[in-house]
């Protein structure tokens, strides 16, 4: 995740969208770190 947050910010991304599936043990993190749930995939609006 670090290693994400860096490159995001580091080339101002101002979103981040993820597919991944149900059981996907990263999917949890990912939600934790900031990340919204929007159906089947995961998306961030890096600067709100």
């Amino acid at each position: 995740m670090h290693q994400l947050f860096k490159a995001v910010y580091g080339l101002n991304v101002a979103y981040v969208y993820a597919k991944l599936s149900k059981t996907n043990p990263f999917k949890e993190k990912m939600k934790h770190s900031g990340f919204k749930e929007t159906g089947n995939s995961l998306f961030m609006d890096v600067y709100n």
